[in-house]
């Protein structure tokens, strides 16, 4: 993801916090953003992942609003260990959506639902598979440096899907 694709997100909604995670970890670096004051970063990514997926990103005016476009995404094989997973952002417009959807994000986010209600996005969300959020949680728990799961990180997550699914 190119730095620029985040200047349609709402700094400080947890989507920014995630997509600004992703792209460091697709550069090989490690997570560095605050949210909702929580300062240990890769705690703070994870809270603004679980935030994101369950539709409560209270700093994003966007994705609290019907007044936005509302899209649905679901990771494709190529993203790994996120395949199947359902999420959801708030744009101000179809335009932005064209701008921000390039063929780069297209191979990795399949759109499943383009200008739908917030409701509505929630709901697709809601249909995850939980196998889904279990092998998200295990790509995440993974070093990107060397491939090793950290059994730690591993713990945390799983309760963190586990958490997740209770609130469904």
């Amino acid at each position: 993801m190119k730095k620029s694709k985040l200047k349609g997100l709402a700094t400080g909604s947890a989507i920014y916090v995630v997509a600004h995670g992703q792209r460091q970890r697709e550069r090989g670096r490690c997570f560095s953003m605050s949210y909702k004051g929580i300062r240990n970063p890769r705690i703070a990514f994870e809270a603004a992942v679980n935030d994101y997926a369950l539709g409560k990103d209270e700093h994003c005016d966007i994705a609290k609003t019907d007044e936005g476009y509302n899209v649905v995404f679901r990771y494709t094989r190529q993203v790994g260990g996120y395949h199947g997973v359902i999420t959801w952002t708030g744009f101000k417009s179809k335009e932005d959506f064209d701008n921000w959807y390039t063929p780069d994000l297209r191979a990795k986010h399949e759109v499943v639902a383009e200008g739908v209600s917030s409701e509505v996005a929630v709901d697709l969300v809601r249909q995850t598979p939980p196998q889904c959020y279990i092998l998200a949680g295990i790509e995440e728990a993974r070093d990107p440096a060397t491939g090793r799961i950290s059994l730690a990180i591993l713990e945390m997550k799983m309760a963190n899907v586990a958490f997740a699914l209770l609130k469904r």
